[in-house]
């Protein structure tokens, strides 16, 4: 009877040494059960991890052998959550996936580029996580749009370019008059062009025509009309005539005759077509001149030309000869 009592007295003390271990639960029956450690590690700043509907301090769980639902929530990410099976200590790493959002970026300029976060896009649509960014916009010809936007849904935001500059128009009473904007070609009439602040010399000519010249200031929208007259020998065109020498006609044809066979070129287009070499009309202002007979073709130059002027050319041919003599060859 009494070793009995002490066998139990002796169970007694056992179990209250297993209470007393850490890691240890008692359960609602009185059986102990043992607490892991259920430890989380999150790739978002500042993420709410809750353990069985608990939200932690932290990242560690204490947490019984068995199922547990561990849920993670962070601004800018979708939702996390998975089952774990626990049956000893254990680290999970969660990798929270960002939530994005369709950008629409609307522009009132066809073919514009389109840069979110200096990166160009393909279309106007860009697909875009939550958060802060930037959509630049730029066109050839227009001022650059620049815009920073706040995503948390889907957007649409309008992009409105402003020209550059100001439009200069030219327009003339002769039907494909040419436009010249300082010396450089713009085409014919009608002409238009948006174009920086600042001065211009605008020439507009044609064949036959004095040519009209007009300096603007473009600080506001320019509309030129240009009235070319036509060219007379009083005070209109300039008047070209060629001599030429004897040398510069091909010997092989027969007929001597230098109006046959001279070719006088005005800015790349044949002036005399007749093959006359006096008083070849031309309009006033710089015209690039050029001579051809034969196989010799003779760029003058560009020359500035003078309404009412005539002016004469006289070709020369000069030729040099220089002779090397190699050392010990005779």
């Amino acid at each position: 009877m009494i070793e009995g009592m002490k066998k139990i007295a002796g169970c007694a003390v056992l179990l209250a040494l297993l209470l007393a271990q850490p890691g240890v639960a008692q359960s609602t029956g009185g059986l102990k059960a043992r607490l892991f450690e259920l430890r989380i590690i999150v790739d978002a700043f500042s993420a709410e991890i809750s353990v069985d509907t608990t939200v932690l301090d932290g990242n560690v769980a204490k947490v019984p052998a068995g199922a547990h639902g561990v849920r993670v929530r962070a601004e800018g990410f979708y939702d996390f959550f998975e089952a774990v099976n626990v049956t000893t200590d254990r680290t999970i790493v969660v990798q929270m996936k960002p939530r994005t959002y369709p950008v629409t970026i609307r522009v009132n300029v066809a073919n514009a580029a389109i840069f979110v976060d200096d990166q160009q896009i393909v279309g106007n649509v860009a697909t875009v996580t939550a958060g802060s960014h930037t959509v630049r916009v730029s066109a050839e010809g227009y001022e650059d749009s620049l815009t920073s936007i706040s995503v948390a849904a889907p957007m649409v935001i309008d992009a409105v370019l402003e020209r550059a500059g100001y439009l200069l128009v030219v327009n003339a009473n002769v039907k494909s008059a040419r436009v010249a904007v300082n010396g450089i070609s713009r085409g014919t009439v009608p002409y238009s062009e948006y174009l920086p602040p600042g001065a211009y010399t605008v020439k507009v000519s044609a064949r036959g025509y004095t040519d009209y010249i007009a300096s603007v200031a473009l600080d506001s929208p320019v509309t030129i009309n240009a009235n070319l007259s036509q060219g007379s020998a009083a005070g209109g065109s300039a008047f070209l005539t060629f001599v030429l020498p004897g040398e510069f006609l091909d010997p092989e044809v027969k007929d001597r005759s230098a109006g046959d066979l001279v070719r006088i070129s005005i800015d790349g287009r044949l002036a005399n077509p007749k093959r006359e070499l006096e008083r070849i009309p031309v309009s006033p202002g710089r015209h690039l001149v050029r001579v051809s007979s034969g196989a010799f073709s003779v760029q003058i130059g560009e020359i500035e030309f003078f309404p009412g002027t005539s002016y004469t050319f006289e070709l020369s041919m000069d030729i040099g000869v220089r002779a090397e003599r190699k050392a010990g060859s005779f």
